[in-house]
C-alpha cells in the first residue's frame, strides 16, 4: 500500500514537472535579476522572468516593449525586431541567444529594484472609473488614475498584473511600504 502511494506521488510530481507547473521559475527579485535565457522559450500566458528581464532591458535601451508584463506579445516582438536591426542581426521577432547576448550587454544593472511607496503615490486624486469614450472623458474633473496600484504600475512601465505578481501580499495604498518594481530608470 505504501509503495503504491509513493509511486502515485512520484507519477503526479513528474506530470507536474512535464506540464511546466512545478518547473516555472518563481517571481522573486533574484530569479528575475539573474535570469538567463533558456531555449526553447515558452511563449504562453504565464509571466516569465526571462521576458521581464528582456522587456526592462529593451525599455532601458529605448526600444519600448510596451507595458512590461513578462509575456510574449506583439509589442515585444516589434521591439526585438528593432533592437536586432540596430545590432546588425537578422530576426523574426524572437528572443534568440544572439539577441539575448547583445541585449544583456547593454546594461548589467539589476532589472528589478525595491521602491518605497511615497505619499504622492497614494495621495491621488483618484477616480472611480475612467470612461472609454473620449467624449465622456472631457466631463471628468481630472484625468487621474483609478488606484495607487494603477499609478505605480504606470510609473514603472509595468502591467498591474505583474506589479501584483511581484508583490503578492501588497495593497499599494500605504505610504512607506516597500515594493518590488521594474527599474527602468537606467
Amino acid at each position: 500500500m505504501l509503495t503504491t502511494m509513493r509511486l502515485l506521488c512520484v507519477t503526479v510530481f513528474a506530470f507536474l514537472v512535464l506540464a511546466g507547473w512545478a518547473g516555472a521559475a518563481p517571481l522573486e527579485i533574484g530569479a528575475v535579476n539573474e535570469a538567463q535565457l533558456q531555449l526553447p522559450l515558452r511563449e504562453n500566458e504565464r509571466i516569465n522572468p526571462i521576458l521581464i528581464k528582456a522587456q526592462i532591458l529593451l525599455d532601458r535601451a529605448h526600444f519600448t516593449p510596451g507595458e512590461i508584463d513578462g509575456k510574449f506579445g506583439d509589442n515585444l516582438k516589434k521591439a526585438l525586431l528593432a533592437f536586432a536591426a540596430t545590432q546588425g542581426l537578422n530576426s523574426k521577432g524572437e528572443l534568440t541567444d544572439e539577441i539575448w547576448q547583445k541585449l544583456t550587454a547593454t546594461n548589467s544593472d539589476p532589472v528589478l529594484t525595491k521602491y518605497t511607496i511615497s505619499n504622492d503615490d497614494v495621495g491621488g486624486p483618484f477616480v472611480h472609473s475612467i470612461p472609454t469614450k473620449l467624449e465622456k472623458k472631457k466631463d471628468l474633473p481630472v484625468l487621474a488614475y483609478t488606484s495607487p496600484r494603477e499609478k505605480l504600475a504606470e510609473k514603472f512601465h509595468m502591467s498591474e498584473e505583474l506589479l501584483s505578481a511581484l508583490n503578492p501580499k501588497q495593497k499599494f495604498d500605504i505610504a512607506n511600504e516597500t515594493i518590488i518594481v521594474a527599474d527602468v530608470s537606467k
